[in-house]
């Protein structure tokens, strides 16, 4: 069950860090899938037509079409309830990945997934959130260890902010993460 502070604190920041949100044994196990599956050619995969039995009739790429039991993300109990609340009930998986950073990582440009809408994204008490990223954290993330950015509250921004910098006033870097931690947050927001 999402919360009200929970809803405001998406609202009006454009991300919820939910700690300890994987069990050790859940995070043990997908560190072993990502073990078993680092070298295949997700190409490879993606051309063999009969692989399409398993995609559980969603548009997947990359690491659910590694290996299915990846999969079990998609819903998961952790996060289920904040993306019915966000997108709706009737929301869609449409992408995903498996990234990989190392200590020393400067990190990528900016990015914004879908523009920040131009009244917020409540209206009439409901969320219009286009699309949310979900990240599960497998390991932990300390400083300088290629920690994750975000400009909060961005997704609201009326400003146009300048996507060269990599020092955006009031960025939250994620330097606190922990193996099993999970970050929600608004494709809109600027992050890197």
């Amino acid at each position: 069950m999402v919360t009200a502070d929970e809803r405001f604190q998406f609202d009006n920041q454009g991300y919820l860090h939910l700690r300890g949100a994987l069990s050790p044994a859940e995070v043990a196990q997908l560190l072993q899938l990502v073990e078993e599956n680092k070298g295949k050619d997700i190409a490879a995969i993606n051309e063999d037509p009969s692989y399409a039995a398993n995609q559980l009739n969603r548009p997947l790429s990359r690491m659910f079409d590694a290996d299915t039991r990846f999969a079990a993300l998609l819903d998961h109990p952790a996060v289920v309830s904040y993306l019915a609340e966000f997108t709706g009930e009737d929301y869609r998986h449409i992408d995903n990945d498996l990234y990989f950073t190392y200590p020393g990582f400067k990190g990528g440009r900016w990015h914004r997934g879908v523009a920040a809408h131009p009244t917020g994204h409540v209206v009439d008490d409901t969320f219009i959130c286009p699309m949310v990223k979900v990240f599960y954290c497998l390991t932990d993330v300390g400083p300088n260890q290629g920690e994750f950015v975000v400009v909060p509250g961005s997704h609201k921004s009326c400003y146009e902010i300048d996507m060269d910098r990599v020092d955006l006033p009031g960025q939250r870097i994620f330097n606190d993460v922990h193996a099993g931690d999970i970050v929600i947050f608004n494709e809109a927001l600027n992050f890197a």
